[in-house]
This record gives C-alpha cells, structure tokens and sequence, in this order.
C-alpha cells in the first residue's frame, strides 16, 4: 500500500473512532410531512431542522426511525451530525 492510501485509510479509521457529540436539533414536523417516508417508518419518522456544526447554516431533513441514533455527513460541509435516537 502506498503512504498516500495509508494517509487516507489512516484518517478514516482515526474520523471513525472518534467519539462524536450529540448534534442539537428541533422537530419541524411529527410526524414527518413526507408521505414517503411515513410509509416506510410506519409514520414515525419526524422532520427536523439542525445548524451545519462548521459554518451554522440551517439544514432540515427527514429523520426516518427517530427511536434509533442517527448518523451521517451532511452535504454542507461534509462534517459527521449524530442524533440521539429517543424513546417513543
């Protein structure tokens, strides 16, 4: 393997297991205003809106299975959000 692929690889595993703070956020919509998604969540998914944590724009999405803990890069800044998932 070359360094350059150790680097990458290297900073993924590091990105990977480093433990993330739960991302705030505010339900929009409960349930969720897409019937799409209500159909696939049984209707409980939820929309919410939350601040991109490296510039603070606001960006909505559809939290599908708001009862488990949701995590992903958003497309904003490409930085890792976690939601806590909450009992129902």
């Amino acid at each position: 393997m070359d360094k350059e692929l150790r680097d990458i690889v290297g900073a993924a595993i590091e990105e990977s297991s480093t433990v993330m703070d739960e991302t705030p956020y505010e339900v929009t919509s409960a349930p969720s205003k897409d019937p799409m998604a209500g159909a696939i969540s049984d209707g409980e998914a939820i929309d919410i809106q939350y601040n991109c944590p490296k510039c603070g724009n606001n960006i909505r999405t559809t939290w599908l299975f708001p009862d488990a803990t949701m995590t992903f890069r958003d497309e904003c800044c490409n930085m890792m959000v976690s939601f806590e998932g909450r009992d129902k």
